[in-house]
């Protein structure tokens, strides 16, 4: 008898629910966030069953509040359109104020520090040809900033763009009127912590160049 046809994959996009695994916080959005996305968006249920918390068992090491002033001067001296400066970054680095952004988050880090980045849309430059605003330029601009400075004083840090953002503005009423673009945990790597292999795939540079 032939019993292949019992054993055909299921048709993934095409599922109600789905139930994603992963070893460690962010496996599932460097492997398949694409599929991800696309189930959520055709109205599936995800969930995410993290088994482990990404630190190897180590206690969080508190950072030296003189490296945070270092990285937050960084974001201070970030290059904005016009110079209107209109980044926010909030410490999160109270138990409860952790606690409340792990819940907004779909990846969990247990770090001893979060800086949840965000910028006023009243603030930032609107160029007048079209009105974009440029404020989640800015405070990406200053995301860069943070990360690069972070990785010049020995600590560690990843963007997480997966984020519930009307739930992290409802647990955190400091931020209103404002629009937060990224949840940054930072501290010192655990003992062989490493980046996820994708972190280092980059296309050809002769597709990114074009030179005319």
């Amino acid at each position: 008898m032939d019993v292949s046809a019992f054993f055909q994959p299921p048709e993934i996009l095409t599922a109600k629910r789905a139930l994603c695994i992963q070893p460690h916080p962010d496996d599932n959005e460097i492997g398949m966030g694409g599929t991800v996305a696309a189930l959520t968006a055709r109205g599936c249920e995800v969930h995410y069953l993290t088994v482990t918390n990404g630190d190897l068992g180590q206690p969080a090491e508190p950072m030296e509040p003189e490296k945070l002033a270092v990285v937050l001067e960084a974001a201070h001296n970030a290059p904005t359109a016009h110079n209107n400066q209109p980044q926010r970054v909030f410490v999160l680095q109270s138990r409860e104020a952790l606690e409340k952004a792990d819940e907004c988050m779909d990846s969990h880090f247990a770090p001893p520090m979060i800086l949840a980045v965000a910028y006023d849309p009243e603030v930032a430059w609107k160029r007048a040809q079209d009105g974009k605003n440029h404020g989640e330029i800015d405070a990406s601009i200053a995301c860069a900033q943070i990360m690069l400075q972070a990785a010049d004083l020995g600590l560690g840090t990843t963007y997480v763009g997966m984020f519930d953002p009307d739930k992290l503005l409802a647990a955190f009423p400091e931020m209103a009127g404002l629009v937060p673009i990224a949840l940054i945990p930072i501290g010192y790597p655990a003992e062989g912590a490493h980046p996820a292999r994708l972190h280092t795939t980059r296309i050809p540079l002769e597709e990114m160049v074009q030179t005319l």
